[in-house]
């Protein structure tokens, strides 16, 4: 009986092999993260010159993904307001990508 269910177990892996859940490097990413897409609405208010809709952004960022790499650039565009967190190209907002 054994065999049998050794059998039986590796018939299963090969069907349906067992997954682990991984964590993919940020540049092998095809969606945005909810972080990313937060930060890029702050640099878009930026632009607009509307500081308190950034500041606010910047915070809700770094309360609700603390764990986002943006959340840490999300921390420091707070501690020093007077840098600004854009490169001043209006298609960065956007993600920079093509049309």
């Amino acid at each position: 009986m054994p065999r049998i269910a050794s059998i039986t177990l590796l018939m299963l892996s090969t069907i349906a092999p067992m997954q682990c859940p991984t964590r993919r490097p940020h540049e092998l990413r095809h969606e945005e993260s909810a972080g990313e897409a937060l930060w890029l609405l702050a640099e878009r208010f930026e632009l607009e010159h509307d500081r308190p809709a950034r500041d606010n952004t910047l915070r809700f960022l770094t309360q609700r993904y603390p764990s986002s790499r943006f959340a840490v650039r999300a921390s420091a565009a707070l501690e020093h307001p007077d840098q600004p967190i854009t490169t001043n190209d209006p298609q960065a907002a956007d993600g920079g990508g093509a049309p």
